[in-house]
């Protein structure tokens, strides 16, 4: 029995696991009730105790697990120890290590979306009204691309990761201060990805460790998009699990932040969601639009894009996709990675309620001064 030991350990714990999740699926208004909170709460608390250490813990806890797999395997060999019980232990800790993400985090995945929790109406949208929201995105970056400073070639001067690090949750109190408690989780500062150069090959921007409660960030990304990925990481450590969800959410609190640097984030990344999801239905629509992005913007958004191009590595990014897009699903979204680019959908009816509906309420304003606008409702009636 004892060889068997941990094989029953990890079947208890996957049972745990995929019993939590027919209840939440079952239950998920219920589940909406409180679970939230509680995950929020939590992923607080674990985020000031990992925020003691300067380096990501959960990079090192994961490098010492890796090495204790090893070097157990290489003592079960050289003491002709029992390989299957061994095996049933490293099943037993990667069960547990899931069932625990899944209590403590990832049945967020089966609450309510955020355009609920921020009490955003939503529309069925048109190519028009997407195309509106990314001529107002674009006119908002190419603004605010001309206020930041740039070095002689032109590229961007950003404060170093770690001041940026400091300011990415003030957007979040900003919104919280509004009234929207979904952002009320820690903002406790994002930290830097050790290893950075891996995770530039493989394409990746930032990881959020639920176990930890850390929110990481690739150091070597792009300036401009490093706000906006903070913020994205952050999101998902205030039980945002949804990755559309966690891009509006990033971009909801870089707009709302008052550096400037962060207003200029989210509106470059909210024009390049935007740009992708119109590009998929009319390549001829984006010319016009993306003629009028000025110099500076368009010199930034050559650089992102050079920069990928050249550090992605395809073996590298296929891999790490493929883990990404299977720990996505696997935690209840069945959109997978294809979730990322789906926020132009949240960007485009954020701009129709906050932006549009405004500008046509102030063009539509009763003016009593207004002799001419008068005559014209009282006509004959006046004559």
């Amino acid at each position: 029995m004892k060889k068997y030991f941990g094989f029953l350990v990890a079947a208890i714990s996957l049972g745990l696991y995929f019993g939590m999740t027919a209840l939440a699926k079952r239950y998920g208004a219920l589940l909406d009730t409180f679970y939230p909170y509680v995950s929020r709460w939590g992923q607080k608390i674990l985020a000031a105790i990992s925020s003691i250490f300067p380096f990501t813990l959960w990079q090192v806890l994961v490098v010492a697990l890796v090495l204790l797999c090893l070097g157990t395997l290489i003592w079960v060999i050289w003491k002709k120890k029992s390989f299957i019980r061994w095996l049933g232990w490293v099943l037993a800790i990667v069960s547990l290590g899931w069932t625990t993400h899944t209590g403590i985090y990832g049945l967020n995945f089966y609450a309510s979306a955020l355009v609920e929790d921020i009490r955003l109406e939503t529309v069925e949208l048109t190519q028009e009204d997407l195309e509106n929201a990314l001529i107002y995105f674009r006119d908002q970056a190419n603004e605010l691309a001309l206020q930041l400073p740039r070095d002689a070639e032109g590229k961007l001067i950003y404060d170093d990761f770690t001041t940026l690090a400091k300011k990415a949750g003030d957007g979040y109190k900003n919104l919280t201060r509004e009234g929207y408690a979904v952002f009320s989780g820690s903002t406790a500062p994002v930290k830097k990805l050790a290893w950075a150069n891996m995770y530039s090959a493989m394409g990746i921007c930032g990881v959020s460790m639920a176990l930890t409660g850390e929110a990481s960030v690739n150091p070597q990304i792009p300036n401009m998009s490093i706000p906006f990925v903070m913020c994205h990481e952050m999101s998902h450590r205030m039980s945002i699990s949804l990755e559309d969800d966690a891009n509006f959410a990033a971009f909801l609190s870089c707009e709302a932040n008052e550096d400037p640097q962060f207003q200029y984030s989210a509106f470059y990344m909210a024009y390049r969601y935007c740009y992708n999801a119109l590009a998929r239905t009319d390549q001829n629509a984006l010319h016009p639009i993306h003629a009028e992005v000025n110099d500076q913007f368009r010199h930034d958004l050559k650089l992102y894009d050079a920069f990928f191009e050249k550090e992605k590595k395809q073996v590298a990014t296929t891999v790490a996709t493929t883990a990404n897009n299977a720990y996505i699903q696997a935690s209840g979204d069945k959109k997978g990675t294809a979730s990322y680019g789906l926020v132009a959908t949240q960007l485009t009816n954020w701009y129709l309620q906050n932006i549009a509906k405004n500008e046509t309420d102030i063009e539509n304003k009763f003016d009593p001064t207004d002799k001419d606008y008068i005559s014209g409702i009282l006509g004959d009636k006046h004559e």
